[in-house]
């Protein structure tokens, strides 16, 4: 699982451990990311820069 070191350090140990016990945890710093913005734009997620790539192999 993908989440930012801001949304890692918000978990309670009880649900890190929970998190941890079902899959690994990636934790990447994004500060800019989860500030830019601001007001009604609001700011970013991890989940916000991961995408698939769906395109057929070359």
């Amino acid at each position: 699982m993908v989440l930012s070191t801001t949304a890692l350090a918000a978990l309670r140990a009880d649900q890190r451990r929970t998190l941890e016990a079902a899959t690994g945890l990636v934790s990447v710093a994004i500060p800019t990311i989860e500030a830019a913005g601001g007001g009604s734009a609001g700011g970013g997620s991890a989940r916000s820069l991961l995408a698939e790539d769906f395109l057929p192999r070359r």
